[in-house]
């Protein structure tokens, strides 16, 4: 049985190295409290770690505090940083069959190069092509019933877009 929904964010924004800027801290800090008031019953936390061929902190930068929180509101929750940006096919996998996200809620914190390919592999239709690369501030949210994708802006910070993509 599947998640009963699958939340896609791309990380914060990006600094000149692997790591976050400062608004990108502060989108981090602001998108766990969004994150944990909109999917309190969340069961498991996924972003794309480092590695060779790969070495951006970003997105396991992002869900930090949305980790350093849930921790004390759910200490069971499973948070997976194994897998590297264009290993999205076996997250999706695993999030797709493990029983342990069986009707539960699944957030998963990815790079925007590979976000669209990682909603169709977990089975979303109308995905768009590409993720922008100067939008930070849009979640997607997949139903892997109805395989329904809607974007949902997140409306953190000044010059958030209100329309999806």
């Amino acid at each position: 049985m599947a998640p009963s929904k699958i939340v896609l964010f791309r990380h914060g924004e990006k600094a000149d190295g692997d790591g976050l800027t400062p608004k990108g801290f502060l989108r981090a800090n602001l998108l766990s409290s969004c994150l944990i008031q909109r999917y309190p019953a969340m069961k498991g936390i996924y972003a794309a770690g480092s590695g060779l061929g790969d070495s951006s902190v970003r997105k396991v930068q992002t869900v930090a505090p949305l980790i350093s929180q849930m921790v004390f509101i759910n200490p069971a929750i499973a948070i997976n940083t194994i897998y590297l940006k264009f290993q999205y096919k076996q997250a999706a996998a695993e999030i797709l069959s493990s029983h342990l996200f069986t009707n539960q809620i699944v957030l998963v914190c990815w790079s925007h190069s590979t976000i669209p390919a990682f909603a169709k592999e977990l089975g979303a239709r109308r995905v768009p092509d590409k993720w922008p690369s100067s939008r930070y501030d849009m979640l997607w949210e997949i139903d892997p019933i109805t395989k329904q994708l809607t974007q949902i802006p997140q409306l953190l910070l000044f010059g958030d877009h209100p329309v999806p993509f």
